[in-house]
């Protein structure tokens, strides 16, 4: 199928990212190539479309071929109740020694 889209973005709730800094340049490459291949709603094309409903935050765009939420508020907070957070979805914390924000990676960045 000439529109399929592959991404290693895909991932059920549960599951987190490790921070392997090839994975981490492949979250965001394979979806953009995607984006850039098909359009900016890729996601919606029947082949990539999910089977069963799903309730995101995202609205408009280029090539937009669903309903668009019709006239719902697109912001959170609101008085109406709708787009509430989901803290069960949160990724899971990741156990490092250290914190994660001071690893310095240009100390061994001898293979560029």
């Amino acid at each position: 199928v000439e529109q399929a889209a592959f991404a290693p973005t895909t991932i059920v709730p549960g599951i987190s990212f490790s921070p392997d800094r090839m994975l981490q340049g492949r979250l965001f490459s394979y979806a953009d190539a995607q984006r850039y291949r098909l359009g900016a709603n890729y996601h919606q094309i029947p082949v990539n479309a999910p089977k069963c409903p799903v309730n995101s935050y995202h609205r408009d765009g280029q090539g937009r071929v669903d309903g668009n939420h019709g006239s719902t508020i697109g912001y959170a907070p609101n008085s109406f109740g709708e787009w509430a957070e989901q803290p069960e979805f949160k990724n899971p914390p990741l156990d490092v020694s250290g914190p994660a924000y001071q690893y310095d990676f240009y100390e061994d960045d001898s293979d560029f």
